[in-house]
């Protein structure tokens, strides 16, 4: 994971610790700002917490103390343990994908896996 998506991820986890996690996942995503992930930085996401009224010093304090990164840390080891080593990832059966031609190419497989197995 890069820093900036480190910075992110933890930020998220800081705003949902404050029932924000949706709001700030819309800031993030939104159409007003990149989706270059180096343009997140610690700055930048302080701003994101400001603009949508989080305490500050809460916010701080697990961006931090490692509160919110433990849990980001967490995940993404968890994540590693399955195989998962890009964003997006999804799952189709046995299948890990991670790009749309992959995901097209997954689902036509068990269609016509589904589609021979009931002919038979």
């Amino acid at each position: 994971m890069s820093e900036s998506s480190i910075v992110v991820a933890t930020g998220s986890e800081c705003a949902a610790a404050q029932g924000k996690f949706w709001e700030y996942h819309d800031l993030i995503y939104g159409e007003s700002y990149s989706f270059d992930p180096s343009v997140y930085d610690y700055d930048l996401i302080l701003e994101f917490a400001t603009d949508l009224d989080l305490r500050l010093q809460e916010f701080e304090s697990c961006m931090l103390d490692g509160e919110g990164f433990a849990k980001v840390q967490a995940s993404h080891m968890n994540a590693v343990s399955l195989g998962v080593d890009s964003t997006p990832t999804l799952r189709v059966n046995d299948k890990w994908v991670n790009s749309y031609d992959a995901l097209n190419a997954a689902i036509d497989l068990e269609i016509s896996e589904s589609s021979d197995s009931i002919r038979n």
